[in-house]
């Protein structure tokens, strides 16, 4: 056993000073005086004036020493507030979810008067509560007050996390990552509205249990509906300036109503194509949806969902067709090529991407296409701006400039020479190839990888991003360096891609727009748990304070009956 005011010291010191205290008490007699009075009025002051109380060399009563001394050590005890430490060997896991799935009006409220029902039943060193949210955040450690809850739950709201969070339901993660973490046997309450995928908590190790506990929402529940998926392709008309739109639509006892869209507020004009894929659930398609840039948004009737679930958004991409000047003396080469290409434009003035050869001029300063000689540089070369690392840009350009698609091992046999790819840095955007392999003599310009090749050089060069299919908050890695959600919001991810953990606006560092929506079925077809819930304790603790009181209260009892009797002084 082991106190929370105390250490073993200072319980240790007390308690020796109590005995200490007691000692001296025990040897206090009192010592009666003689005293004559005229009358008995004043006998009450004269007994009061005689009795004196001095130390005595003899130690008297030993065992009501001992009995005072035992219900002292019981009191200073409870006032340490001892913990049981041999509950330690277990761990209770309070998993509250804080997502989207807890968005319909009292689970909330609901979840955490359980929550609170609960905390009192398990002992106190062994007892963790989580908060389920974007990112996880501990509410009460081990050993913490359950007072420390609800003062942890205001500082959120005052700082505006306000709960729930426009976030996809992440207790699955909270739990593996808990599993991993500590070794010992572990019970994971769980407090959530969304289902738990049977096949990931399979995978948990046999001693860390999950068990759901079942609440009551403080209010009655409603139909939801949300949008459950939102996402662009190719059109499939052909046309490069245009997209093709799906938006999955998830409704909760209801039939699926249908999204409205805007594109930056005003209405798209496409027809709906309705597809139905069974009770509740149901996809509309857009055909051909001018892919200018702007921010498309679906939109539901709000009912009793709340804003970040029924409605998703995603930035349009800017789908221009691209400027590229071509040098006179490669339009032999090249030009019918690029002229092929819809998303291409072949201009004079304005051009954002030039094609020339290394010893012309044409667009100096500009990022290029250059066609070297076979004896001037490596058969492809990358020189990228900026303090990029080397190797990551070598990796992303060999996917961008379709590089990979290329059989290098043919073009090195038909040239016989080595097929290398050099990446430098340079002051800005240019990619190299031999003239030699773009003529008659090689199949380069004859094999389906060289379109590819041409259109993701011309695309890499002028930096145009690339067609984002859709951005689901929490799910979705955007290879961005540095992201910000609104002036307060800074994201600056280790590796090469971050995941979005909300949904709303982002920006890129380098000016880029980014929409996150929730897109999660469980967000909107959640509900109260109804099955494999857990009502009864999780292991039901007494409280030491309370039996130790009980023991000192019984000593007291003991020591009254003793006195009474005339067995103790």
């Amino acid at each position: 056993m082991s106190f929370s005011l105390f250490s073993p010291l200072g319980f240790a010191a007390g308690l020796v000073a109590l005995a200490g205290v007691l000692y001296l008490l025990q040897r206090l007699r009192v010592r009666h005086r003689e005293v004559d009075v005229a009358t008995t009025l004043f006998w009450h002051e004269a007994v009061h004036e005689a009795r004196a109380r001095v130390l005595v060399q003899r130690f008297r009563h030993p065992w009501a020493y001992a009995l005072v001394l035992a219900i002292a050590a019981l009191l200073w005890s409870a006032v340490g507030a001892p913990e049981r430490r041999g509950a330690g060997a277990h761990r209770y896991l309070f998993a509250l979810d804080a997502s989207a799935a807890m968005s319909r009006d009292g689970h909330v409220e609901g979840a955490l008067a359980r929550l609170r029902e609960l905390l009192d039943e398990v002992p106190r060193d062994a007892r963790e509560v989580v908060l389920c949210g974007a990112y996880p955040a501990t509410l009460l450690a081990p050993g913490e007050e359950a007072l420390l809850l609800d003062e942890r739950l205001a500082q959120l709201a005052d700082d505006e996390a306000l709960l729930p969070e426009a976030a996809p339901p992440s207790v699955l993660r909270v739990l593996e990552a808990a599993a991993r973490s500590d070794a010992r046997p572990t019970t994971a309450l769980v407090l959530s509205a969304a289902p738990l995928d049977a096949e990931r908590l399979a995978l948990l190790p046999a001693s860390f249990e999950v068990r759901r506990v079942a609440y009551a929402p403080t209010a009655a529940a409603a139909p939801s509906t949300g949008v459950t998926a939102l996402g662009i392709a190719e059109a499939r008309s052909g046309a490069w300036d245009r997209v093709d739109v799906l938006v999955e639509v998830a409704a909760d006892g209801v039939e699926p109503p249908a999204p409205n869209l805007a594109v930056d507020g005003a209405p798209v004009a496409q027809a709906l194509t309705r597809r139905a894929l069974g009770p509740g659930l149901a996809q509309f398609v857009v055909r051909d949806l001018p892919a200018r840039g702007g921010t498309l948004r679906a939109q539901l009737p709000l009912g009793s969902s709340p804003a970040f679930v029924a409605s998703a958004a995603l930035v349009l991409p800017d789908r221009e067709p691209l400027r590229v000047a071509l040098a006179p003396g490669l339009a032999p080469l090249l030009g019918e090529a690029l002229a092929s290409d819809p998303a291409l434009r072949l201009v004079e003035e304005g051009a954002e991407v030039v094609v020339r050869r290394a010893d012309d001029a044409l667009g100096a300063g500009l990022p290029a296409l250059v066609v070297t000689t076979r004896d001037a540089a490596p058969a492809f070369r990358v020189r990228y701006a900026g303090d990029d690392d080397a190797e990551e840009v070598l990796r992303q350009a060999m996917g961008a400039l379709a590089l990979d698609q290329i059989d290098t091992t043919a073009l090195a046999e038909e040239s016989a020479a080595a097929i290398e790819l050099a990446v430098e840095p340079g002051d800005a955007r240019e990619v190299g190839v031999w003239e030699e392999l773009l003529g008659p003599a090689y199949d380069l310009r004859d094999s389906r990888a060289f379109p590819l090749f041409l259109a993701g050089s011309l695309r890499w060069l002028a930096a145009r991003a690339e067609l984002v299919p859709w951005i689901a908050a929490g799910e979705t890695p955007i290879a961005a360096r540095v992201l910000t959600k609104g002036p307060d919001v800074r994201l600056e991810p280790l590796g090469a891609a971050a995941v979005l953990p909300w949904s709303g606006p982002y920006v890129t560092a380098d000016g880029a727009r980014l929409e996150a929506s929730v897109l999660a079925r469980d967000a909107v077809l959640a509900g109260a748990p109804a099955e494999d819930a857990y009502d009864d304790a999780p292991g039901a603790a007494s409280d030491p304070v309370t039996w130790l009181l009980l023991a000192a209260l019984a000593l007291l009892v003991f020591e009254w009956r003793q006195v009474r009797t005339g067995r103790m002084p």
